[in-house]
């Protein structure tokens, strides 16, 4: 029986020890990890074999779907959506390598699941079925995006001139790290917030901002240029006038959402 490389991505406790437990009962799954966040899901796809995902529709602030993001296309696994939003269901995903569960999951129905990615890895999951996942993932995404941009826009407390001051994301160009303090570039003017980059990026909506290295984030909105440096280098040119040169750890996954003009769309 061939074992189901299994990572989980729910950043609720209870949710991930429920999906453990539920694993447990069968044999052929085996836990590969289990993440609570956007960047160490992305994280453990690109370095560790997985036929399953157990993927949460939301992961902190940002949409699971973004977990995808920059991975192989040889590397996408199967994915079960889990979540509380069933009016996110789909039935294209009924067609596809993918399948959707309702929190609470019932065990009977997440045999069912199980059972089905068995079928389909038993099947082979050719470099087809692997672009059938991606499209039935889409209707699902798209819908969700629009869920989201009905909500407040999120807002920062940051410091200029001595007071503080309330800023709306969307007016945020650049963020950059400085020491135990993060520098934010926003309506011409440089803010002060004490916080790490990664506090900052999972509160920030994905569908503006992108993480371009250990020490720089910046809103997609505000940005006029990309050029290209050497055969794989790139830097982003602002509005504001601001450079900022992709990290060597970040740019396969820049590379990856140019190529495919994910930097120009939603990723909710």
């Amino acid at each position: 029986m061939r074992t189901l490389r299994t990572l989980i991505a729910e950043d609720e406790m209870p949710a991930r020890q429920w999906l453990r437990a539920l694993c447990a009962k069968h044999r052929d799954v085996e836990i590969v990890g289990e993440c609570a966040s956007v960047s160490d899901a992305t994280q453990r796809l690109r370095s560790t074999p997985v036929d399953l995902l157990l993927l949460d529709i939301h992961l902190g602030p940002h949409h699971g779907f973004r977990v995808l993001d920059g991975v192989a296309p040889g590397a996408v696994p199967l994915v079960i959506v889990v979540t509380a939003y069933d009016r996110y269901a789909v039935n294209a995903f009924e067609k596809h390598a993918v399948d959707y569960l309702l929190k609470p999951v019932r065990e009977e129905r997440f045999a069912i699941a199980l059972d089905r990615a068995r079928r389909r890895l038993q099947a082979g999951l050719t470099t087809e079925m692997r672009a059938e996942l991606q499209a039935a993932l889409r209707p699902l995404q798209e819908l969700f995006i629009k869920g989201q941009a009905a909500q407040v826009t999120p807002r920062l407390i940051a410091e200029h001139d001595g007071a503080l001051h309330v800023l709306d994301t969307n007016e945020v160009e650049l963020i950059e790290a400085d020491g135990n303090y993060v520098t934010l570039r926003a309506n011409g003017l440089t803010y002060t917030a004490r916080s790490t980059m990664q506090s900052m990026e999972d509160s920030l909506p994905s569908q503006l901002f992108v993480r371009l290295s250990r020490s720089a984030i910046v809103n997609m909105s505000f940005v006029k240029k990309i050029e290209r440096i050497g055969d794989s280098d790139y830097a982003f040119s602002t509005k504001g006038g601001h450079f900022v040169k992709v990290g060597r750890s970040y740019r396969p996954l820049v590379s990856e959402m140019i190529r495919t003009q994910q930097l120009l769309k939603p990723k909710g």
